[in-house]
């Protein structure tokens, strides 16, 4: 019989974001997206990780998520799900 214990071998750094473009483009921020969806918005920061990331916007899955070829973990782009107004936040996860 064994008393195990589980623990993580590696811990990375929160995804932290810096820029998000696509619709009209503030200097951080992007607004006024069509509710319909559809629209592409890239998204920039760093710790975004190689591959596999989850985007939500309002809530709502981001859909097509690609993390860029040469910047993998501070580039990803996704394509805008439908809304009922405001997108409101975007999150962002592993």
């Amino acid at each position: 019989s064994c008393t195990c214990t589980a623990r993580a071998l590696l811990d990375y750094a929160a995804p932290n974001i810096t820029r998000i473009s696509g619709c009209i483009d503030g200097p951080v921020t992007t607004t006024g997206c069509a509710k319909e969806g559809g629209i592409e918005i890239t998204i920039e920061g760093v710790n975004f990780g190689e591959s596999g990331a989850l985007v939500l916007v309002g809530g709502r899955m981001c859909q097509s998520v690609r993390h860029d070829v040469e910047k993998p973990h501070r580039k990803v782009a996704c394509t805008l799900p439908r809304s009922n107004g405001d997108l409101g936040n975007v999150e962002f996860g592993m």
